[in-house]
């Protein structure tokens, strides 16, 4: 599927846009809108914290890192499952698994399918986290520790979160 973030709505676009972002976002001034396909969604937000933003689409859902949450959106249900707040800025996305992996500034969270939280990694970096490999039981994770370039890996085990190695 193809997708692209607009700063307007699209003009060619006739329909009211599907706010992802959660009702309690409708108080905030700045927006997105992400097209998929030929629909269009709504991510409301506070504040400009972060140039990166992710999309995964998978079967029927739509999870999107922005800004400093992660929301998970189910198209069949026209719901939002899940708008998940981050620690500074989000950093990345990646599905592995039937489970969606979340980077923040300091921190790797584990979400189901169905919006649940199954685990979050201690504070690992003070300038953001890189998921680099997944095995069967294990991830490897890169977090800056002192800025700018100094990084570190970490194993972390896939179902808890914990570090296994440094």
């Amino acid at each position: 599927m193809d997708f692209n973030f607009h700063p307007s709505v699209p003009c060619d676009f006739n329909k009211q846009p599907v706010l992802i972002s959660g009702k309690e976002s409708l108080q905030f001034s700045n927006n997105e809108y992400l097209v998929v396909n030929d629909e269009v969604f709504e991510v409301r937000f506070r504040y400009f914290v972060s140039p990166f933003k992710e999309v995964i689409i998978t079967e029927n859902l739509i999870a999107v890192g922005f800004q400093d949450n992660f929301y998970l959106y189910d198209k069949i249900d026209k719901t939002t499952l899940l708008v998940f707040p981050l620690n500074g800025y989000f950093g990345g996305l990646r599905f592995h698994e039937q489970r969606f992996y979340i980077c923040d500034m300091e921190s790797l969270y584990c979400i189901d399918k169905s919006g649940e939280l199954l685990w979050q990694s201690n504070s690992l970096a003070v300038d953001g986290l890189v998921i680099k490999d997944f095995t069967a039981h294990r991830i490897t994770v890169q977090a800056e520790l002192d800025p700018p370039g100094g990084w570190k890996d970490f194993i972390l085990n896939k179902e808890t979160g914990e570090i296994i190695k440094t």
